[in-house]
């Protein structure tokens, strides 16, 4: 009996039952939202803007965008620097000043990393510790 039968004909029929069972399931367990209307045919009107409050001021954001940037200077003033550590201090000094999150502890931690990791390729001896120093004195 089964040599009789062909991989096409037993496709097709595996296709027929599987869809057979899978609508007797979505029929059995979404009853209720298939037969709600409301739920799948009507779609809820949208609301306006003026119903929403509005955003809060998020004093991260200006930080974080500033920080993005410093950090895109950053790595530029490394790759500028060269290998020569009296500009590639000066460069960071002169960036990180200018940056208004300079004295909170998680932007200077993920820029001492990021750095650290630059200065590996650049050929700068500058250590973990010169770089933590430079970003954690003369914070005007």
């Amino acid at each position: 009996m089964i040599q009789t039968i062909s991989w096409q004909q037993f496709i097709v029929s595996m296709a027929g039952l599987l869809t057979i069972y899978y609508a007797y399931v979505i029929i059995m367990y979404f009853r209720k939202e298939l037969l709600d209307k409301k739920s799948i045919w009507v779609s809820a009107p949208l609301k306006s803007s003026k119903n929403f409050p509005p955003l809060k001021e998020n004093k991260w954001e200006p930080l974080i965008i500033g920080f993005m940037e410093t950090m895109v200077d950053l790595e530029q003033a490394v790759a500028q620097s060269k290998g020569d550590e009296k500009v590639f201090s000066d460069r960071v000094l002169e960036i990180w000043s200018g940056f208004e999150g300079k004295r909170e502890p998680v932007f200077q931690r993920i820029a001492t990393l990021r750095l650290r990791a630059k200065i590996e390729n650049s050929g700068l001896a500058t250590t973990e510790k010169e770089i933590i120093n430079l970003l954690t004195t003369n914070l005007i």
